[in-house]
C-alpha cells in the first residue's frame, strides 16, 4: 500500500510539473511574418530615436516596431491578446511612446518588453524576432 501511495503521489506532482510548464500563450494565429526594412529610408525616420515606433503591415493585425535602446529594435503583433479576433481589439502606441493600449479592451502593455501594465489582458504582446545589421533591420518567426 505505501508503494501504491508513493506512486500516486510522485504522478501527482509529475502532473503539477508539467501543467505548471505550459506556455503562456493567447490565441493570436500563427501567421508567417518575413519583413526586411531599411531604416535609411525616410519612412522610418520616426524609428531612429530611442522610443521611436512606426506600424507596419504583417503579423496577424500589423506589426508595430519600436527601439527600446540604440540599435536595439523589438517587433510586436497588433492584435490584443485579450481578445485577438475582435475587429476592434488592436493596441497603438500611446503619447508617452512608452505604453501600448488596447482601445477595446483598456489592457496596457509596455513597449520596452511587452508585458501587460493593465488588464484585462493575462498574456503579454506577441513579439516577432528582429535582427539588425546597422541599416537593416529584419523581422521575422
Amino acid at each position: 500500500m505505501k508503494t501504491f501511495l508513493k506512486i500516486l503521489a510522485s504522478s501527482g506532482l509529475f502532473i503539477l510539473i508539467l501543467n505548471g510548464c505550459e506556455e503562456n500563450t493567447s490565441q493570436i494565429p500563427q501567421v508567417p511574418v518575413n519583413l526586411y526594412l531599411n531604416l535609411n529610408n525616410p519612412e522610418y525616420f520616426d524609428l531612429q530615436p530611442v522610443n521611436g515606433f512606426v506600424y507596419e503591415e504583417g503579423g496577424y493585425r500589423g506589426i508595430v516596431i519600436f527601439q527600446r535602446a540604440q540599435s536595439d529594435y523589438v517587433a510586436y503583433d497588433r492584435a490584443s491578446p485579450y481578445d485577438p479576433t475582435n475587429d476592434c481589439a488592436k493596441i497603438y502606441v500611446d503619447q508617452t511612446r512608452l505604453i501600448a493600449v488596447d482601445s477595446c479592451s483598456g489592457s496596457e502593455f509596455q513597449m520596452y518588453d511587452g508585458s501587460v501594465v493593465k488588464g484585462p489582458a493575462e498574456y503579454p504582446l506577441k513579439m516577432y524576432q528582429t535582427s539588425f545589421d546597422g541599416s537593416i533591420l529584419y523581422i521575422y518567426n
